[in-house]
């Protein structure tokens, strides 16, 4: 067999080394023949006899002799010498040279026939039948290694991979002197134990003596031999790579855990902030207020709006969607506004109630939306015709017109920046920025152990496109409407009605309605203006915007309304 790397060793000086350890080979068999027969010559058991040098160099040779019981016949022996072995995060690789394998000519005695190279092994292998001896030479580069505390660490498996059993390994390893601990372990790989006996001493010359026997030692067990050394007492000759392993990509450090912290609560605040402006909850300036309570000259409490912010818009602003309650809203809000007139029809007791819309002339200018669902009420300007019953006819083709324009007017006020279905430009970023995190993710896991990093990047990415899709349409400007409803919304629930010119009453209370209905407090109100009417005679025609048959009475008219809501929203909702 040839070379496989490089050898560590002056070529003058190996030589010597091996005709040295084939002399004291040959002797030591000799002497041990005087005692036994020879093992080539019917041993009864199978044995293995190991002499190494580890020199300060840090190159190991190590020449290993195999006595059989019997001749191997149709049996295969092998014996596995690692070409690298892998350590937690680190791979250790190891340049292997056979210089020659030795054969003394005896009977018996033979030569490795083959070695096959894996990715992690050699395998030594030796298929001659008659064989009962066989001895091998090679030399290591990459033993030594150096510890984190500068000590120097040798270890390497005299014995890996045969697959005979053999009752005994005796091993005598020339070490340099000065070692700190030394250790034998032997057994399944995984689960080694001590060997049988170690022991230690030192030559004449000074170079100290490693003594191990290991008995029995099974088939596919290794021995294993360890030294530590002091710092520059052996030379380091370790081949050392980095492997990835998820919990060295995944790595706890200070550096890492402190870098992770700082990007999830830096990133973590950024998202949170901008949540509240996709959410529409995040304005400057104070809140706009759209409608509230004011004194007037007299100084009596009257119910203002904004003529630019409409009950309709601002329902399809608190939820971002044209619902039933908003259109439904705004027809009494244009019946109270002087544009339309309910009246509630007179109807036999096995009918259904029913009301009639008349189209007036109002005071005050119409919105687009406001205009189509006036047409669509009034379609044909006679009060006969333009009935509740009667509505679907109508408002169903035109619903789908009062819907876009009341979005349109949403987007011309600038309250909303895009229409609610339309996806925020906010998604397809999130995308980017996802798969972005993603290969930084890769990269820092594959390649560094930063992977904490890179987990806290996808998850911050993964946030971000959460956010997107639940981005509302609402801008700046409408967060300022948004937030103002709040305080509108509590003042309709608990503003005291005492305050409110008694004569001026119904009027008050029929322009907090349409509000109420939107933002809460609806029962209230109507509680109030039935309790403030204390007169008996009939109320057909007290609310200028509302009328009824000539027996009814205010205290009838929370009936009225809610029969009124119920019947217009039920044919709405077959439609929106």
């Amino acid at each position: 067999m040839g070379d496989v790397g490089t050898s560590p060793l002056n070529g003058k000086v190996r030589v010597m080394k091996r005709a040295c350890r084939i002399l004291l080979v040959t002797m030591g068999a000799i002497l041990f023949g005087l005692s036994t027969a020879l093992p080539a010559q019917g041993a009864e058991e199978n044995l293995v006899e190991i002499e190494a040098e580890l020199t300060d160099q840090g190159f190991l040779e190590v020449t290993t002799t195999i006595f059989l019981a019997e001749p191997l016949g149709e049996q295969e022996l092998t014996f596995d010498i690692p070409k690298r072995i892998d350590r937690g995060s680190m791979r250790y690789t190891y340049l292997i040279d056979f210089p020659g394998d030795l054969d003394d000519g005896s009977p018996g005695s033979a030569m490795i026939n083959d070695a096959e190279e894996t990715a992690d092994n050699w395998r030594l292998v030796l298929n001659d039948p008659t064989a009962t001896e066989v001895t091998f030479l090679y030399t290591v580069e990459g033993t030594t290694i150096a510890n984190i505390d500068g000590s120097v660490f040798f270890t390497w498996p005299l014995i890996q991979g045969m697959n005979i059993d053999v009752a005994r390994v005796s091993a005598r390893v020339n070490i340099p002197p000065g070692f700190e601990n030394s250790d034998c372990r032997a057994g399944i790989p995984g689960a080694l134990q001590n060997c049988s006996t170690r022991g230690s001493g030192t030559h004449q010359t000074g170079y100290g003596v490693l003594e191990i026997t290991n008995s029995p030692t099974k088939a596919g067990e290794i021995v294993q031999t360890e030294l530590t050394y002091p710092e520059g007492t052996v030379a380091v000759t370790e081949q050392a790579t980095t492997m990835w392993t998820l919990g060295r990509a995944m790595t706890p450090g200070f550096k890492q855990l402190g870098l992770t912290a700082i990007l999830l609560v830096v990133g973590g605040l950024v998202l949170y902030l901008l949540a509240r402006v996709v959410h529409g909850r995040s304005h400057r300036g104070k809140p706009a207020l759209v409608a509230r309570f004011a004194k007037n000259s007299a100084g009596h409490t009257v119910f203002t709006t904004e003529p630019s912010a409409r009950v309709g818009m601002i329902g399809t602003l608190v939820d971002s969607s044209v619902d039933p309650i908003d259109v439904l809203a705004s027809i009494l809000d244009l019946a109270i506004r002087g544009h339309l007139r309910i009246t509630e029809l007179e109807t036999s007791r096995y009918s259904p109630p029913d009301w009639s819309f008349t189209r007036l002339e109002g005071a005050d200018s119409l919105k687009d939306y406001e205009v189509q669902l006036l047409n669509a009420l009034c379609a044909h300007g006679n009060p006969e015709q333009d009935k509740v019953s009667e509505m679907s006819a109508t408002i169903g083709p035109a619903i789908d017109s009062v819907q876009a324009s009341l979005y349109q007017e949403m987007l011309d006020s600038r309250w909303f920046s895009r229409l609610p279905w339309q996806k925020s430009r906010l998604v397809p970023v999130s995308w980017i920025m996802l798969a972005l995190a993603l290969v930084a993710a890769g990269v820092l896991l594959a390649f560094t152990t930063f992977g904490l990093v890179g987990l806290a990047l996808v998850a911050l990415a993964c946030m971000f496109w959460a956010i997107s899709q639940l981005a509302q349409p609402i801008t700046s400007t409408g967060a300022r409407v948004l937030a103002g409803l709040k305080p509108l919304g509590d003042q309709l629930k608990m503003y005291p009605p005492d305050e409110i010119d008694p004569t001026d009453l119904c009027d008050q209370v029929s322009l907090v309605l349409p509000y109420s209905l939107v933002l809460g407090g609806s029962e209230r109100w109507l509680d109030i203006m039935v309790n403030a009417d204390e007169s008996q005679e009939p109320d057909s025609d007290v609310l200028s915007w509302f009328h009824a048959p000539s027996d009814w009475h205010l205290k009838y008219f929370p009936a009225s309304l809610e029969s009124f809501i119920t019947t217009v929203i039920g044919r709405l909702y077959t439609r929106i």
